[in-house]
């Protein structure tokens, strides 16, 4: 499925790299950075999320990544800093929300994808998650035996940069926006999932 995006270029100056502009180049159908481009249509995966360095009961440093992933491998990595001393936070802050932005309609084809697949019958997988039309698994890792939840018992909530998937009322995962690809996607199939089966019972 094609994916239109608006055209743009979002240009910032990172905190190690003071005396050199990065820009961010996004066509009708493509995006690229430092001599990479990736298809928008291509794209198969999002990972995203900023932290802080904490010192003193104060944020000191922001880190802010927002990578992509093509179906054919292809990664394109965006990293920036931003420390407090340097001041006007809200220069890269803009930045980052620019960009995530600027992939919305990635997200939505993306979504749209997963979600097609899972009405059917299909299984979806996300590193220890499989997702279908009865529920999710996750599949055991170390320290932790995995579960199998129906959507009658699940629900997700978000926090600090975190999803957490519970399962009755108890937490059962937690998977972080920093680390997990394709976590925002998975937050709302999961959400659509659990509104159809509401949605359901009401009738």
């Amino acid at each position: 499925m094609e994916v239109t995006l608006i055209p743009q270029e979002i240009e910032y100056r990172a905190f190690q790299f003071a005396l050199f502009k990065r820009k961010i180049t996004i066509s009708k159908d493509a995006i690229s950075f430092n001599s990479k481009v990736i298809k928008a249509s291509n794209i198969v995966a999002i990972l995203y999320g900023r932290t802080n360095k904490v010192a003193g009961n104060r944020i000191v440093k922001s880190y802010y990544k927002v990578e992509l992933k093509d179906k054919n491998g292809a990664c394109i990595k965006i990293n920036f800093s931003h420390m407090v001393s340097q001041g006007k936070p809200e220069v890269l802050e803009k930045v980052y929300f620019d960009l995530l932005n600027s992939l919305t309609p990635i997200m939505s084809n993306i979504y749209n994808q997963s979600f097609s697949l899972i009405c059917s019958g299909e299984t979806l997988e996300h590193g220890n998650l499989k997702i279908n039309n009865k529920g999710v698994e996750i599949k055991p890792e170390f320290l932790s035996r995995g579960a199998i939840i129906p959507w009658d018992r699940l629900d997700v909530k978000y926090q600090n940069g975190a999803i957490t998937i519970f399962d009755g009322g108890k937490a059962a995962a937690n998977y972080y926006f920093n680390s997990t690809w394709n976590l925002k996607i998975i937050e709302d199939i999961c959400r659509s999932m659990i509104r159809d089966r509401v949605e359901v019972a009401l009738r």
